[in-house]
This record gives C-alpha cells, structure tokens and sequence, in this order.
C-alpha cells in the first residue's frame, strides 16, 4: 500500500505501530460518517449510531497519550 500510495503521488507515511488503532478507528469512523452532519452535542436523544465512534475515537487517543507520556519519562 505505501509503495502503490507514492506511485500514485500521494504524500504517505508509514504509521508507528502504536498509533494503529487508533488509526483504524478514525478511518472506520470517516467512512460510517460520510453524508451525516453532527447533532447538537447536548441533545442525545436524536443521535445518530455513528455518533458513539466519538467515544470510541476519544479512548483511542488516550491509550496513545499515555503510551507516549510513558516514553518521555523512561
């Protein structure tokens, strides 16, 4: 995929293993969302299933935080 990415010309990188899922889950996330426009964030009661991905996203996030803050301290 990288090689056939730089033939194409775009401009890829090679993830850093510990950011994979949260990589899949943004992507995934993209691809459910599509065509969709958020709902106000206080209102819960007309939120769309795509809507949970946030939470899902946000976890993800705070996995790779804590690993890189670990990094930085040893």
């Amino acid at each position: 995929d990288y090689k056939e990415g730089q033939q194409l010309g775009l401009n890829v990188k090679l993830m850093d293993a510990g950011l994979e899922n949260l990589c899949r889950t943004v992507v995934d996330s993209v691809e459910e969302c599509i065509g969709f426009m958020p709902q106000h964030a206080g209102n819960t009661e007309n939120r769309k299933p795509h809507q949970g991905k946030e939470r899902e996203i946000e976890h993800e996030i705070k996995k790779v935080d804590r690993k890189t803050s670990r990094r930085n301290e040893s």
